[in-house]
């Protein structure tokens, strides 16, 4: 790094998606690894070359899709100089957001800066992990204020863990407030307080079955680069289940 400065670079860029591509797969998979994981300011790493034939062929499925969706395609200092623009106006209640293909309600409420739980009560959706292509929802008005005496409802399938991540508060914060002794029992229908939001740094996620870097990141509103960075991660696509991160 000092050597390159030397040289008169000023940056180091790093990618954040990976397609994978390098490892030979189909073009229908490589164009499910970029779409599945787009977001606004996305830096998606491909091949070119013998070892990436399944590249050109998801190509056009890629920029086609992403043109139909909003996104344009930008240099890097394009980029660094929309990442360091004033912050977009949040919207506020009532706007209304059509699902894309690849959308996740995590993906939807970090490009709001909302909660997965916020968006999953304003549109009264149980599971949350299971929305659909064209589903009309409704964007609830984003506040900074303290979450300190929210209220949320258990339902069929949620754990602490779930609500917690949703919140964007620990599991023992919410434990703590609700005077929950064992965080593994969870009644359908229990009322829980959600205690405010206090700054992450320094806590520890252990990664569960089917968790992504992308999942985690958005759950605790930092970016999957952050994440990785914290964590000493080389491919963002790969977490393990029982690895323990650092949640910068």
């Amino acid at each position: 790094m000092q050597a390159l400065g030397d040289d008169g670079y000023s940056k180091a860029i790093m990618w954040t998606v990976d397609s994978d591509d390098y490892d030979g797969i189909s073009a229908d998979q490589i164009t499910k690894n970029v779409l599945n994981n787009a977001s606004p300011g996305t830096i998606v790493l491909m091949h070119a070359g013998s070892f990436a034939p399944g590249t050109p062929g998801a190509l056009p499925t890629i920029i086609s899709t992403l043109k139909a969706d909003g996104y344009k395609f930008v240099t890097i200092d394009e980029l660094l100089a929309y990442q360091g623009s004033a912050t977009p106006t949040i919207p506020s209640t009532g706007t209304n957001y059509t699902v894309k293909p690849g959308d996740t309600l995590g993906k939807i409420a970090a490009a709001y800066r909302l909660t997965v739980q916020a968006l999953a009560i304003a549109n009264d959706i149980s599971n949350i992990n299971v929305i659909t292509v064209s589903q009309l929802l409704t964007i609830p008005a984003n506040t900074s204020s303290s979450t300190s005496g929210t209220k949320y409802t258990v339902k069929s399938g949620d754990t602490l863990g779930k609500v917690a991540a949703a919140y964007g508060v620990t599991v023992q914060a919410i434990a703590n407030a609700n005077g929950i002794s064992n965080v593994n029992v969870l009644s359908v229908g229990k009322v829980l307080t959600i205690p405010a939001k206090t700054s992450s740094s320094g806590t520890k996620y252990t990664v569960k079955s089917g968790d992504t870097l992308g999942k985690i990141a958005a759950a605790y509103r930092v970016t999957v680069q952050a994440l990785a960075n914290a964590n000493s991660i080389a491919n963002v696509n790969v977490v393990r289940v029982g690895q323990v991160l650092v949640i910068p």
